[in-house]
C-alpha cells in the first residue's frame, strides 16, 4: 500500500516523502514526512480517516514537529 498511501497524503500536502521503511515478516512500518496544506484539526482527521481505509493499513500515528521557541 506504500504507493497508495503516498498518493493519498500527496493530495493534501505541500510536500510528502517517505523517510523510512522497516520490514518484519509480513508487516511493514512506513514513516512519511508530510507538510500538510491545512492545520485545521477537522481536516487532519478526515485525511487520517482516508489513509486508515486503505487496504493493509492497521495503525496510523500523527506526530507534530517539535518547534523550539526563543526564551
Amino acid at each position: 500500500p506504500q504507493a497508495v498511501i503516498h498518493e493519498t497524503l500527496g493530495k493534501y500536502s505541500l510536500a510528502c516523502k517517505m523517510r523510512s521503511a522497516e520490514v518484519s515478516g509480513d508487516d511493514w512500518e512506513l514513516v512519511f514526512e508530510v507538510r500538510f496544506n491545512t492545520g485545521q484539526s477537522e481536516d487532519l482527521v478526515t485525511i487520517l480517516d482516508e489513509v486508515r481505509e486503505i487496504e493493509g493499513v492497521s495503525n496510523i500515528s500523527l506526530i507534530t514537529p517539535q518547534v523550539s521557541l526563543p526564551i
